[in-house]
């Protein structure tokens, strides 16, 4: 019976390892019912529920977006959102002040988007997915902006005075669902250099070097102490020219510490290895005794 009851215990503690391997500070997987994204509050760590931004209309439509490469599945839950229109349009959604604290610091963002219409008659114009801080200015950025139709991110100074764009030139379209990645390296010193790096379709079974990046934005001082410090989201669209359609779609939002936290892979095979093999030494002692 001692023997047993080792056995399901270290099964358990082993099943949690497997579970809190990754620990986002933010997630949503659009678990809600197909129809508006206004009013819904689930996910992780956010402090209130979706709300529209200009014009709105995103809607969860399912089934949701899955990203793999190799034998490794990103986790995902719930459907997608998406939002199409001609004018202005999208959503926005508040959380606890994530601050980059004195120092050198780094945080990782995630999303599986898409984007239609790229590319865009104005130069203003833009499909994307904001990160803004507590007075809604814009601090970092990722879609299609201009008449850019490829994948960019874009950095902004915490009075949006400074704005720095990753070359657009090897990414992929944007117009092709892909899973994104990006890393920001902080540096709060003034005047000191801030680093981004974001990847188009990573590997998900480690952390993708920085030569591998799909491109960058390096060498630039955005952020001084206390100037990192977001708390919104925005996604949609903004139209600054003639009104022209324009789609942005966006699904597994994620934001943590580390490369493992915003790229999830279940390991549902390893936790039924774990427990076929304590079945089968459970029988094993079972005869002995």
């Amino acid at each position: 019976m001692n023997n047993r009851v080792s056995l399901i215990s270290t099964l358990s503690i082993l099943g949690l390892g497997v579970v809190a391997q990754a620990n986002p500070i933010l997630y949503e997987g659009f678990d809600y019912s197909a129809g508006a994204l206004v009013g819904e509050n689930g996910g992780t760590g956010f402090s209130n529920a979706w709300a529209n931004s200009g014009a709105g209309g995103d809607t969860v439509t399912y089934p949701g977006n899955t990203y793999s490469s190799g034998a490794d599945n990103l986790s995902v839950t719930g459907g997608f959102t998406t939002v199409t229109n001609t004018a202005t349009a999208g959503s926005f959604r508040d959380f606890s002040a994530i601050t980059a604290p004195d120092g050198t610091t780094t945080y990782w963002f995630s999303l599986i988007s898409s984007t239609g219409g790229v590319a865009f008659g104005s130069g203003g114009d833009e499909a994307s997915l904001q990160i803004r801080d507590s007075d809604n200015t814009e601090l970092l950025s990722v879609g299609a902006f201009g008449s850019s139709a490829n994948w960019r991110i874009r950095a902004k100074s915490a009075d949006g005075a400074t704005a720095g764009f990753s070359d657009g030139g090897d990414a992929p379209n944007s117009g092709t669902s892909a899973f994104i990645v990006i890393q920001v390296n902080i540096n709060t010193a003034d005047s000191a250099a801030d680093d981004l790096y974001f990847w188009v379709n990573p590997s998900l079974d480690s952390t993708p070097t920085i030569g591998s990046a799909t491109s960058s934005i390096t060498g630039t001082n955005f952020w001084d102490s206390g100037d990192f410090s977001i708390q919104r989201i925005r996604s949609g669209l903004i139209n600054s020219g003639a009104a022209e359609s324009k789609t942005f779609s966006f699904d597994e939002f994620r934001v943590g510490d580390t490369f493992a936290d915003v790229a999830v892979i279940p390991e549902p095979s390893l936790f039924a290895l774990l427990i076929a093999g304590s079945i089968g030494t459970l029988v094993y002692v079972r005869r002995k005794q």
